[in-house]
């Protein structure tokens, strides 16, 4: 046992005791050898060890990286979709087949959204269209020159091949128009799977990956 002075009355009081005698202060206790030796052993490598671990990222969790270099996620692929709508002026139903790409592609502001943005491959026909083909992005801005839209195409393994696509209209730069593109029409009907590689504004090309497979469609 051994006498400490009293922080508060200055009287000695024993290091052992809870409270000074005289003032009813608590006494502080100090940290015995045990006590720092288990810090320094324990406690301190157990909160480095946490420390390593937080920034550690799994590999087969990392998001794949797209063309352009920006960060793309993926989903699980759903399969065709299809409904109808009616058209407004002649009241003939509109069939359509969507596709979605399980690719995303991550933009900055004013377009970015939660999870990046999809692309969705349509379908369309109806009697005052005809057949169409176009692909649409749920957030973002298709860039397109002044004669048409450029998109790549890649079936499978086989080549690049250069499309022209067209505006949707009316100032609208969130979809372009495939119709007049002969090797997707084949694509889609055989079920080959590939693909497109579309120029959006301030993000440069993004590539979307589709399986047209299992298209109900006459």
């Amino acid at each position: 046992m051994a006498l400490v002075k009293c922080k508060e009355c200055g009287n000695q009081v024993s290091n052992k005791a809870r409270a000074c005698p005289s003032c009813g202060v608590k006494v502080p206790k100090r940290v015995g050898i045990i006590g720092w030796l288990f810090v320094l052993f324990v406690v301190l490598p157990f909160a480095w060890s946490i420390g390593l671990n937080m920034g550690k990222v799994d590999p087969a969790k990392k998001p794949p990286i797209s063309s352009g270099g920006q960060t793309a996620a993926t989903s699980s692929p759903k399969g065709w979709v299809y409904t109808e709508v009616k058209d407004e002026m002649s009241g003939t139903p509109i069939k359509l087949a969507m596709l979605e790409s399980p690719d995303r592609a991550l933009f900055e502001f004013p377009y970015k959204e939660p999870g990046g943005s999809t692309l969705t491959l349509v379908l369309r026909k109806g009697k005052r269209e005809g057949d169409e083909i176009y692909v649409h992005i749920s957030r973002g801005q298709i860039d397109c020159g002044a004669r048409d839209c450029p998109v790549n195409l890649k079936i499978g393994d086989g080549p690049i091949q250069a499309l022209s696509g067209s505006e949707a209209g009316a100032g609208k730069r969130d979809a372009v128009f495939l119709s007049r593109s002969k090797p997707l029409r084949e694509a889609i009907q055989v079920g080959r799977p590939f693909k497109l590689e579309l120029t959006f504004y301030n993000a440069g090309r993004r590539t979307f990956s589709f399986d047209p497979q299992g298209l109900k469609w006459n």
